[in-house]
């Protein structure tokens, strides 16, 4: 069993095309596994206990350095250029949502990167089991 489940994890997906045409997607994973696109509930949900393995996973191989509890505005996705693709995930663990009521903006790991807009892959999915990967590829995609 985790010991510091996660309550919530953010993915925004903010490609432009060569041309400068924009495609945005805001994904919600919340902790019973549910996703949440562009405010729609996805009919299909991820399995929890793997899902914190595969995000345990991904915080430790990546080197994702968790950001404090602030009261800050919230923090702007790094705006893609023309051929390139935006990915922003913020992880937020259980623990400390339940421990930091008194901030708008809980402790979470952030991870930021940009790639050619012709490379389909979030950075998380080498670290999902199968059946996660195809359920979050087909919501987020």
């Amino acid at each position: 069993i985790n010991e510091d489940p996660i309550y919530k994890v953010t993915i925004f997906r903010w490609s432009k095309s060569i041309k400068g045409v924009e495609q945005k997607r805001f994904a919600t994973i919340n902790q019973d596994g549910s996703i949440v696109i562009d405010e729609q509930i996805f009919k299909k949900k991820l399995t929890i206990k793997s899902l914190n393995v595969a995000i345990d996973n991904f915080i430790k191989t990546e080197k994702i350095v968790k950001v404090g509890a602030n009261n800050d505005p919230p923090r702007v996705a790094i705006v893609p250029k023309n051929g390139e693709l935006t990915i922003s995930i913020a992880i937020i663990k259980l623990k400390d949502f339940n421990n930091e009521k008194e901030f708008e903006n809980k402790s979470q790991y952030i991870y930021n990167k940009i790639e050619k807009s012709s490379d389909q892959d979030i950075y998380i999915y080498k670290y999902l089991d199968l059946d996660d990967l195809k359920v979050l590829k087909e919501a987020i995609e």
